[in-house]
């Protein structure tokens, strides 16, 4: 189900911008997609379940419209939102920590209260990324970040 929420841009860089928008609109074969398909088992079957819900996707765009990152969240109620997916395209790791920060500000700002995920054990630079914006290990493959 989407959501209406007011991205926040302050603290990307110039050329970039974040919106936010349904996932349907973003096909499987799309770059940004190229790492979590190659990962998951099932993620194809998965991702059409996000589509056809048309959950609210955080999209990480340069200035020419061309998307650069996604993040796609499920609210789950009381204030929790659990980001399903985070990714970038190659070449856009150096923007991905103002992207998770734009993203998690976006949430709290729109009354969410935390923001949870799941990162695989074998994911370490990934967990480390998750953990330096704040997230912390609170269970077995459960990160999560308090944002009230």
């Amino acid at each position: 189900m989407r959501v209406a929420i007011q991205p926040v841009n302050a603290s990307l860089r110039a050329d970039r911008v974040v919106s936010c928008r349904g996932a349907a609109g973003l096909s499987i074969d799309h770059p940004v997609l190229a790492r979590p398909r190659s990962l998951y088992d099932g993620f194809e079957a998965w991702w059409m379940k996000v589509c056809t819900e048309d959950r609210t996707c955080f999209v990480l765009e340069d200035l020419k419209g061309g998307i650069r990152g996604i993040a796609v969240i499920d609210p789950r109620g009381s204030g929790q939102v659990k980001l399903c997916t985070f990714c970038l395209v190659d070449g856009e790791r150096s923007t991905g920590m103002e992207f998770l920060q734009s993203v998690c500000s976006s949430l709290a700002l729109s009354g969410s209260t935390s923001v949870y995920g799941t990162v695989l054990p074998e994911q370490t630079a990934v967990l480390a990324f998750f953990e330096r914006a704040g997230f912390q290990v609170t269970g077995q493959y459960l990160i999560t970040k308090q944002l009230a």
